[in-house]
């Protein structure tokens, strides 16, 4: 913020921009084409197949994770969703508005076995055990 005050002389943020321009419709995004709300989840798993689809499932597996540091992995995984919730009800859509959630996405692809897996063996140890 201070670089853009030293060359444009105002106050301004490059995000608080993005989100005017795009979100709240100060420009006219969709002079550059449109595409429907569907195009991140399309395009996502043209990208990354079945682990795009792990990564949206981390939210489906969360609330029965019986792990402590699951509410900080939601905190961090968040701006995914939040990201692509935002943005898919833009109409001009474009890989690269997507591309600073690709740390939070492979995140959740990488937790979603973690929380799974330990979930259901504690599940099936407490069967084995009472039967």
């Amino acid at each position: 913020m201070l670089v853009d005050y030293y060359y444009y002389k105002r106050w301004t943020s490059s995000v608080f921009n993005l989100i005017v321009y795009n979100v709240l419709g100060g420009g006219e995004s969709h002079l550059y084409g449109i595409e429907s709300p569907l195009f991140y989840l399309r395009n996502g798993f043209n990208n990354f197949n079945f682990c795009f689809i792990l990564g949206l499932l981390f939210l489906a597996f969360l609330p029965i994770a019986r792990r402590k540091y699951a509410p900080d992995l939601l905190i961090v995984v968040s701006p995914l969703y939040i990201w692509l919730v935002l943005m898919s009800l833009q109409p001009h859509k474009e890989e690269r508005f997507v591309f600073h959630t690709m740390a939070s996405k492979f995140l959740a692809e990488l937790f979603v076995p973690d929380l799974f897996v330990i979930t259901h063996a504690i599940f099936l140890y407490k069967v084995l055990i009472w039967i």
